[in-house]
């Protein structure tokens, strides 16, 4: 959905992920929350990306903070999917690194 239409899926990932992606650690950030949304577990998070179960948490905690999200609500775990969805999509990765600066 979000990659299908990219009006709504920028729309989304400017409401939802500015401060996330401002961060200086924003890639880390994004590489956490993709794997946790792909496997739901934070033990397993941290055997895939060679990580301790407290820095996953650690950075699970910072992504809630930043996007006022919470990752135990479904509805947030949704938008947060469609929203690097379409951040990953060719529009999404064309529009943010066109514009590393401003974009959302």
């Amino acid at each position: 959905m979000a990659t299908a239409n990219d009006e709504l899926g920028s729309a989304l990932a400017r409401s939802l992920l500015p401060t996330l992606l401002s961060s200086p650690d924003a890639e880390a950030l994004l590489e956490t929350l993709r794997t946790y949304l792909q496997v739901g577990s934070v033990s397993d998070v941290a055997d895939q990306t060679y990580r301790h179960r407290n820095t996953i948490r650690n950075r699970l905690r910072l992504i809630e903070e930043r996007t006022g999200l919470a990752l135990t609500v479904p509805r947030d775990v949704a938008a947060l999917t469609l929203a690097l969805a379409w951040l990953d999509s060719p529009s999404g990765r064309a529009r943010r690194d066109g514009a590393r600066t401003g974009w959302v």
